[in-house]
C-alpha cells in the first residue's frame, strides 16, 4: 500500500525522467574530428572545402564524412590516429 500523496509520487518520476534526459549525451561515444574555419571567421568557400578534401585524401586518410556547419568544415573520422595525421596534415599546409 502506498502511503504517499500522489504529487510526491510524481515529483520523483519526473525528476527520475529529467536525470534521464541529462544523462543520454554520455550514452553515445565520441567521434574523432577535425574543424577546420578561417583566421577571420568569414565563412569558408567551396574552393577551400574542396582544396582541404583533397589534400586529406591525397594523403591516404581515410575519412568518414565532411560537412560544412555555420561556415566551418567538419571532417570526421574512424580513429583517433587518423584524425591526428590530418590535423598535423592540414596544420603544416
Amino acid at each position: 500500500m502506498n502511503q504517499y500523496p500522489l504529487w510526491k509520487n510524481l515529483l520523483v518520476a519526473v525528476v527520475v525522467a529529467l536525470g534521464m534526459l541529462i544523462a543520454l549525451p554520455n550514452l553515445f561515444g565520441k567521434a574523432p574530428s577535425v574543424q577546420v574555419s578561417r583566421d577571420d571567421g568569414a565563412d569558408l568557400i567551396d574552393t577551400t572545402i574542396e582544396q582541404v578534401q583533397g589534400q586529406v585524401e591525397d594523403a591516404g586518410i581515410g575519412f568518414v564524412d565532411t560537412y560544412e556547419e555555420d561556415g566551418r568544415l567538419l571532417i570526421r573520422f574512424d580513429d583517433v590516429q587518423q584524425q591526428l595525421r590530418a590535423s598535423d596534415l592540414l596544420r603544416e599546409s
